[in-house]
Order: structure tokens, then sequence, then C-alpha cells
């Protein structure tokens, strides 16, 4: 006798997210860290590759990750298909949305900064160009189901695309922490004292026993006295400045590419200069 269950519309190998996506919460859990991280403005750490047999449901998840985002975040989602594009050209213009050209007029070329359009005989921006674009407006999610049918060369256009946008994120928020650290230093009036100490570690990687107040004192001026010299030291090891180095008697950067930062941006004071090194 036939059984008269009726067989559900979530069967492995279908991709449909069902109601309740059961046995994914380490995964989901990794996303939505990920997704936090993009929704704040800063950049991933890098691609996250989901792999496993077909019916394993990663078409599923891919489909729970766009729903998510678009749903509890300000992050945009773009879903691909490798079946959609053959060549670099042909991502970049998937990749561009209809928006951006449905407010030129006829006789107009180019949308923020891209002069090509669809349907010109010019070749398509890269893919950078275009993801850079689509990046700064909002965060933006690439979701690419099926990545293992990727033309190679399609797929590396794609991977260094992605690397080069999240360095350009990652430049950019980095270059907004060192403006926030020297803000922070100039409203203690500790610009001058930072640059000696960023100086002291040039050309020696720790420093030892009250090296860094010695490298202080030089930027205030031998007349500082002691309990400004101390003040100091401690505010930059609150800011984290300088740290210890595995002993109570060392001391290291906290940030070496902090202290490159102030020497570019802070000039220095007529008592002292920047050495030379051997």
């Amino acid at each position: 006798m036939r059984s008269q269950i009726g067989v559900g519309p979530f069967q492995p190998g279908s991709g449909v997210l069902p109601p309740h996506l059961a046995g994914r919460e380490r995964e989901q859990d990794l996303f939505r860290t990920l997704l936090a991280r993009l929704d704040r403005g800063e950049a991933p750490p890098g691609e996250v590759i989901l792999y496993g047999p077909r019916g394993n449901g990663k078409t599923a998840l891919l489909a729970w990750v766009s729903e998510f985002a678009s749903e509890s975040t300000g992050v945009d989602v773009e879903e691909l298909m490798p079946s959609e594009f053959d060549s670099p050209s042909r991502l970049a213009a998937l990749l561009l949305p209809d928006s951006w050209w449905k407010t030129l007029k006829p006789d107009e070329d180019g949308v923020r900064g891209i002069t090509w359009r669809p349907g010109k005989r010019s070749a398509a921006p890269a893919p950078a160009q275009v993801l850079a674009l689509r990046a700064a407006g909002e965060p933006l999610v690439v979701l690419l189901d099926e990545a293992h049918t990727l033309d190679p060369e399609v797929g590396r256009s794609l991977l260094n695309a992605a690397q080069k946008v999240r360095r350009s994120v990652f430049d950019e928020h980095r270059d907004d922490y060192y403006a926030d650290r020297h803000d922070e230093l100039e409203k203690l009036r500790l610009l001058q004292p930072a640059r000696a100490v960023a100086e002291t570690f040039e050309s020696r990687p720790v420093l030892s026993g009250g090296e860094p107040e010695a490298a202080i004192r030089r930027g205030f001026g031998e007349a500082a006295g002691d309990d400004e010299v101390d003040a100091a030291a401690r505010q930059f090891r609150h800011l984290g400045f300088i740290r210890r180095a595995g002993t109570r008697r060392l001391w290291e950067p906290g940030i070496p590419s902090l202290m490159d930062y102030i020497l570019r941006e802070v000039p220095p004071s007529q008592g002292f200069g920047r050495r030379r090194r051997c």
C-alpha cells in the first residue's frame, strides 16, 4: 500500500530556506559576527568559503545569510551564479545596479566615475573598481553559489577585487584610528613627547628601564618636572602607545605603525630633531 504522507518541499538539494534552519547555529553565529562588523563599517578578515557534499544545505545557508543581512543590517547583498557571467567584464556589468543608469539622460555617459554604460562597445570597468564604488555607498556582501563551477580567470578577478577593496577599507579605518590617537595626544598636549618616544624607538625595537621617561622629558623640555613626566608615561601606557615587552624592565611600541604616523604628522620641535639612522 502506497503511503499517503506527502513529501515536503524542503528536501536535500532543493536549496530552499526552511522556516527553521536547524543544525547550523555555529555557522549562523559566524555570519552574524561578520555582518555586524560590516554594518559598523569594518572590513572582514577575509572571504568565507562553504564546502560540503551536494544536498548538505550550503545554498539554504546562503539564502539565510541574504535574508538576515537584508532584514537585520544595513548591508547590501548581491547574489550571483557562475552561469551568469563568463568574463571579468560581464561580472563588472552584473555588479553595476540598474538604478545607477536610470537617472541618466539618454545623451549622458558615465555614473559615479565610470564612463562605460550597458550596451557600449568599450570595455567594461574592472570588477575591483565597481566593487569599490558599491562598497563606498554601503557595506556589500557578494554571495556566489556553485563557486566550484566558476571559470578560474573570472574567479581570480573576483578574489583579487575583493582583496583590493577590503584592503582599501582597512587603510581608511586605520588612518581614521591614527588620526583619533593624534587628536587625543594633541588634547593632552603630548604630541612632542610622543614624537620623542617614537624617535627613540626608531633604531631600537625595545627600551629598558627609564628610557621612555627620558624621551618624554626630552619632548617636554629638560626643565619638565618628574610628576609631569610620570603622568605622560601613564597616559602613553593607557592609550597603548607603549607597552611592557614581557618583563617589567622592558618596553616596546604598542603599535609600531602608529609611531611612524606620529613621526610623519608631528614636526619636530626646535629643541630636538629627528635622529638619522646609521
